[in-house]
């Protein structure tokens, strides 16, 4: 695969969002997710440190997929906000489920969820034909 086309295919959240700061994401990450409907946003390695969760449309109109490099890491903040959350809630932004029309087909691939002992990992809270691959979940509630 040429490097053109790559970029054509991925969003690269690092060039919107850094990694390894020790601060919070969460809002950068949710506005990028709305703001890039119907695109895979590809996370580098590194840690994408989150207060809150991150909502994933279903509409099939404006879904996004996550795919994260093996040693890419959404982990939870010691100020995490809710323990009966988790970080990443597929669905959560924009429910939208029917049998008419195919599914919004979004979900998150590799990468590492961790709770840091305060947060859930991955929800489903909308949505029909969602993935969940290759990813590693630790430390959760």
């Amino acid at each position: 695969m040429n490097n053109e086309f790559a970029r054509e295919a991925y969003l690269l959240v690092t060039d919107y969002v850094k990694a390894n700061t020790g601060e919070d994401v969460s809002d950068a990450l949710q506005q990028l997710i709305l703001d890039n409907p119907r695109r895979v946003l590809f996370f580098p390695d590194g840690e994408y440190l989150l207060s809150k969760p991150i909502c994933t449309p279903a509409n099939p109109e404006h879904s996004v997929a996550l795919l994260l490099s093996n040693y890419a890491v959404i982990k939870a903040m010691d100020s995490w906000k809710d323990a009966d959350e988790a970080l990443i809630r597929l669905g959560a932004a924009e429910p939208f489920n029917t049998i008419v029309i195919n599914g919004s087909n979004y979900g998150i691939i590799g990468g590492i969820i961790d709770g840091s002992g305060v947060a859930n990992g991955v929800s489903v809270d909308s949505g029909r034909e969602t993935i969940i691959r290759e990813v590693s979940i630790k430390n959760t509630q």
